[in-house]
């Protein structure tokens, strides 16, 4: 009977190590964040402006949801009749919300910030777009900065041919010379339809997407975006440029091309997520 005793006690003492060492494997797995990638992503850590746009009806509370940058989240004004509108469906079933400009003054602002100067790194800007209007030998601008006259960035839409040709544009000025330029006509642009939108620096590759098709091929560069100390503006710029229409969605990353690199990319099915 003793030997039987000792036995058993040998044993339990034998097989607690592994037990333990499983339950401890066990919760560190579970309290450890899900690995990473540079794919299509979400909210995740190279997200340093997520705005979704959604929220209570004439609502200006505009929320950044990303955590990644050197001053996330940030805060953003509404000036003008700039507002969160529920009255037009989104670009997903059952979605609702976005940005309302009105083409008259609106627009958003945050702070100066390290997050929108990308040196040399790869970068995405994109969003869902709708528009209300197009513009008419003018600009309508989506987002940017401007220190001075010379000392600029910004993507925007550009009317080519008396309002009947469209082109989407980013470019980089310092000390008035254009550094970086990307201009790329669009085959195809209607109002009161939701687009995805985004713009990819890949190493010395720059592409704009629309719908997931790459306009035309990419435009090569290996200048260094400038770092414009100056406010970061949504819908306007410099007092003119006003967009009109509804956007969301509108995130931009820093470090990564998300993959996006080839003649065509993965449009989000959805709203972009943690």
């Amino acid at each position: 009977m003793t030997s039987f005793f000792f036995s058993i006690i040998a044993a339990i003492l034998f097989l607690l190590p592994v037990q333990c060492a499983g339950f401890f494997e066990s919760y560190v797995a579970a309290i450890q964040p899900p690995a990473v990638s540079q794919g299509i992503g979400g909210i995740d850590q190279y997200t340093v402006l997520m705005i979704h746009g959604t929220g209570n009806d004439t609502s200006t509370s505009i929320v950044d949801s990303s955590y990644a940058g050197a001053d996330s989240p940030h805060d953003f004004t509404a000036s003008g009749d700039a507002q969160i509108d529920t009255s037009v469906a989104g670009p997903w079933e059952e979605d609702t919300g976005s940005i309302l400009f009105d083409g008259v003054g609106d627009f958003l602002t945050a702070l100066d910030s390290d997050d929108w100067y990308f040196a040399n790194d790869d970068f995405v800007i994109d969003f869902r777009i709708r528009f209300d209007s197009f513009p008419a030998l003018a600009a309508m601008n989506m987002v940017g900065q401007r220190e001075s006259v010379g000392r600029i960035w910004r993507l925007f839409l550009s009317d080519t041919a008396d309002a009947t040709e469209y082109s989407w544009r980013y470019f980089n000025t310092w000390s008035s010379v254009k550094t970086i330029e990307v201009n790329r006509d669009i085959a195809s642009i209607s109002t009161g339809t939701w687009y995805h939108i985004a713009f990819v620096r890949s190493g010395n590759n720059f592409s704009f997407y629309q719908e997931g098709a790459r306009l035309i091929a990419a435009v090569a560069d290996d200048s260094t975006t400038d770092n414009i100390t100056a406010a970061f503006t949504i819908g306007e710029f410099n007092s003119a440029a006003y967009f009109a229409g509804r956007i969301k969605e509108i995130r931009i990353s820093k470090g990564t091309d998300r993959g996006w690199t080839g003649d065509t990319i993965q449009v989000p099915a959805g709203p972009y997520t943690q």
